[in-house]
């Protein structure tokens, strides 16, 4: 989405780019993925497909992919068997290339790295200093104000929103 070949160059289609401008700008003023679909189908915004009905997913990834930023990433997929013509994922198997302003970019450089830092801010794992990787246990809900910032001393989950016979507490 927000883009087209034309000659074999790639060329911004402006009321696309728009859209995923407004997705990029949605993310970052603390809209969920879930949050951000429900506005899109709102406001009748469809796919670049067409459909009325966007998927979270989708949502996630083009947050995520380098293009709307003016880069590419070449063999992020390689042929696993010719003769079959599978695809796999490469996760190292092979040599990848990451090709700078390649294009005409959607987005700026540092939307992009915001939204990729929120993204981690976001996510259920800690980064130690001593490079390894712990998981939360709680998600991130970006929904009320002061939400996930109180922790429990002394079992550290954070304290949440609930209604009660009828009152919020």
């Amino acid at each position: 989405m927000g883009y087209t070949c034309v000659d074999g160059e790639m060329v911004i289609v402006p009321g696309e780019a728009e859209v995923v401008r407004k997705i990029f700008n949605l993310y970052l003023k603390v809209l969920s993925f879930g949050q951000i679909k429900t506005y899109l189908e709102s406001m009748d915004i469809k796919t670049v497909t067409g459909n009325e009905h966007w998927d979270s997913s989708t949502i996630q990834k083009m947050l995520q992919n380098e293009k709307y930023k003016g880069d590419t990433k070449l063999q992020k997929t390689y042929t696993e068997d010719f003769m079959t013509g599978k695809k796999v994922k490469n996760t190292g198997q092979r040599h990848s290339y990451y090709v700078s302003n390649s294009h005409p970019a959607i987005v700026s450089d540092e939307i992009f790295d915001k939204v990729q830092e929120e993204m981690v801010k976001r996510s259920r794992l800690i980064y130690k200093e001593d490079g390894t990787v712990e998981s939360k246990g709680k998600r991130y809900s970006g929904k009320y104000l002061l939400g996930n910032i109180l922790e429990c001393g002394y079992c550290g989950s954070s304290y949440r929103r609930r209604t009660e016979r009828g009152k919020i507490v």
